[in-house]
Order: structure tokens, then sequence, then C-alpha cells
């Protein structure tokens, strides 16, 4: 088996990390814990993922996000999944899927 680099790991343990907070994690506390700059610990996870870790956490956090609103979440999820507001929440989800959480709700009763 191949000898895994350093930046590997290092990009490997942040996504876990950030899958663990299911995506609700600040990348400078993330990068301070692991007691790397912001700066390597992104470079680190763009050269192993493709994307940068704040893209990726947003893609984890809205990910559990639809999964809650199928489930039948309330209009107050924006604060359990850490979002600054429901307006900003809002604009986050139709630019990730295309409809609103409204719509996404509306879509689990018609199925």
């Amino acid at each position: 088996m191949k000898k895994t680099s350093i930046q590997q790991e290092n990009a490997i343990r942040a996504k876990e990390i950030i899958d663990k907070n299911k995506g609700n994690i600040m990348m400078k506390d993330l990068a301070d814990n692991m007691g790397y700059s912001l700066k390597y610990l992104d470079r680190c996870f763009h050269n192993v993922f493709g994307n940068s870790m704040k893209s990726y956490a947003v893609s984890v956090r809205m990910e559990h996000a639809i999964k809650l609103l199928y489930l039948g979440a309330t209009d107050r999820i924006y604060e359990e999944l850490g979002f600054y507001d429901q307006a900003y929440f809002i604009r986050q989800c139709k630019k990730y899927t295309g409809m609103t959480p409204s719509q996404l709700r509306l879509m689990r009763k018609s199925a």
C-alpha cells in the first residue's frame, strides 16, 4: 500500500472533522485546532479533494438541511444548521438546490 503524504492526511482529517460537524464549523477554527494556517490547510484540502474546505462544508450543511426538510423540519431549521439568519439560509438553499426550503418541503409532501 502506498504511503500517504502529510497533505493527504491533513486533508482527510479536515474532511472528517467537517463531516462530524455536519459542515457547521468555522474554517479558521478548524485550521487552528489542527495546528495549521487556514491557507495551508485549505490548499491541502483543495489538492486532495478539488475544492475548498468552505465550499465542501456548505455542501455538507446543505445536504443535511435537505434531509431535515424532507423529514418535515420547521422554518427554524436555519438556527440548528448554524446559518446567520433565515434569509441567508433561503438564499443558500436556492443557490444549492434551485428551490427554497418551502418548495423542498412541498416536494416531500407530494412524493
